[in-house]
């Protein structure tokens, strides 16, 4: 055992520890737990990439090129009152518990696919400001 208590590295764990080394400060055993983060971050800035031009496009082609500002400073508006609700709630919850939610979030707001709250309330996705909006 190690004195963290864990066994020993495996030998992938090993590689991947010592590639890493090459480009940051990797502890023995961390190096799987980097590469699983850097995908996440990854996979939700890549899904963020396709969706802004698409949305954009939506925008446009929906109400003009007029409404795609109006487009913009909602979003700034959204992430004024969003960026300390976000900071409140990451001093309350445990860094885990924090990155699973907000992963899920983001996964619900850049699906294709509309979310249950969205079919609820009977609007069409090409006829919703707010969905322009979340997907900022």
């Amino acid at each position: 055992m190690t004195p963290e208590g864990r066994g020993a590295p495996n030998k992938l764990g090993n590689i991947l520890d010592r590639l890493l080394r090459l480009f940051t400060d990797i502890r023995a055993g961390e190096g799987l737990t980097a590469v699983l983060l850097a995908s996440n971050v990854f996979l939700i800035l890549g899904s963020y990439w396709m969706i802004k031009p698409t949305r954009g496009a939506i925008v446009t082609a929906e109400w003009g090129p007029e409404m795609a500002t109006y487009v913009q400073v909602a979003n700034v508006a959204v992430l004024a009152l969003l960026a300390p609700m976000y900071g409140r709630l990451a001093h309350r919850l445990p860094r885990r518990r924090l990155i699973s939610l907000v992963t899920w979030i983001i996964a619900d707001c850049s699906s294709r696919s509309p979310s249950p709250a969205w079919l609820a309330s009977g609007l069409t996705y090409r006829s919703s400001f707010s969905a322009a909006v979340s997907t900022g």
